[in-house]
């Protein structure tokens, strides 16, 4: 359950109890966010499996139907069809044609959810082939997806979630926002990603491991595997803000990857993927895990296009993330003692 009414069933329910004949009035069909623009692109509608699982409230994932909630407020049959993601819809509107300029045999086609389109991306990786791997995609939100792991192991009250894939598949999940936290450790509305040798990622890594914690969750309240943290800055060195921050996300992204089961592999694809510090103590801290690190090509566009053909697949493009060779054990003591001071009584 999601703060400021982020899941669609419970605007959907209070549309519902505002005014019980929303539904006769309106006679609209439903649909999701990414098939809203496919709706204005090309005039057809339809509805998306991974954008239906996605914390909405809506759809059952081990079923794979509308979950009862839909049922009760008798908003199930007023979704649009059920479309697969790479289907094609129609042809671009021909007014929408005029006015870009492109042409009007442009296919659009149904839509996938954002970070499922990551999910989609990192498995075309030709070095994971027949492999098992967890996925982090980061940007906004961090989101940890293992298609591997054990459902009954996921914790709702850390922010643990069935998102699914554009096939139907239940995937395991978890988050936190990784990158809204940024901004507002850093106090800047586009914190740039630092890009740095990796001697200079381990002594950067080096003295904060060996310093008390600089930074301890959570910023946003109700949020991610601490949102019932009161957190921020517990003290702040100018010089090391970047890398105190880095460490910090890889700290929580790292409780993340155990709540949804991570082994193996784990591939980290979008905006961080090229914060260098935080891709090696992302490493460090789970020494168990081959950190993978896509910096090019293996994003959401191309998870998208794989949607429309799931053989297309990327080849050395990965990097692996090497860890410093450091111990950051002490240190992980030290920041769960602080976590232990912050958390807000139930």
């Amino acid at each position: 359950s999601l703060p400021g009414g982020l899941n669609l069933g419970r605007q959907l329910f209070a549309l519902a109890a505002r005014d019980p004949q929303t539904r006769e009035r309106l006679g609209l069909k439903i649909v999701t966010w990414p098939e809203y623009w496919s709706w204005f692109l090309c005039g057809e509608i339809g509805c998306e499996r991974s954008s239906l699982g996605c914390h909405t409230d809506l759809w059952a994932p081990g079923a794979e139907r509308y979950s009862p909630l839909a049922g009760r407020l008798g908003f199930a049959d007023r979704f649009a069809p059920l479309r697969q993601a790479g289907e094609a819809l129609g042809a671009l509107r021909p007014e929408l044609a005029r006015r870009t300029g492109l042409s009007a045999q442009v296919t659009v086609h149904c839509g996938v959810h954002d970070s499922n389109a990551g999910l989609m991306a990192a498995r075309g990786h030709g070095e994971i082939r027949g492999k098992a791997a967890t996925v982090l995609s980061t940007g906004t939100w961090f989101v940890a997806m293992n298609p591997g792991g054990d459902l009954r192991r996921l914790n709702p009250r850390r922010d643990c979630l069935v998102n699914v894939s554009p096939a139907g598949r239940p995937t395991p999940s978890a988050r936190f926002m990784g990158g809204r936290e940024t901004q507002l450790l850093s106090e800047e509305a586009a914190p740039q990603l630092q890009v740095r040798s990796s001697r200079a990622c381990a002594d950067i890594l080096a003295q904060l491991l060996d310093d008390e914690p600089a930074i301890v969750p959570g910023l946003i309240p109700g949020v991610g595997p601490y949102g019932d943290h009161h957190g921020g800055w517990v003290h702040r060195r100018q010089q090391d803000r970047d890398g105190a921050i880095a460490l910090y996300l890889a700290a929580v992204a790292s409780e993340m990857l155990h709540l949804v089961s991570a082994s193996d592999t784990l591939i980290v694809e979008g905006r961080f993927a090229k914060a260098s510090v935080f891709v090696t103590a992302l490493a460090t801290l789970n020494p168990k895990l081959d950190v993978m690190v896509c910096e090019r090509g293996g994003d959401a566009a191309f998870g998208a296009l794989r949607c429309l053909d799931p053989d297309l697949s990327l080849e050395g493009v990965l990097r692996r993330a090497e860890p410093a060779p450091l111990d950051p054990s002490a240190y992980l003591s030290r920041w769960r003692a602080r976590l232990e001071q912050n958390q807000v009584p139930a």
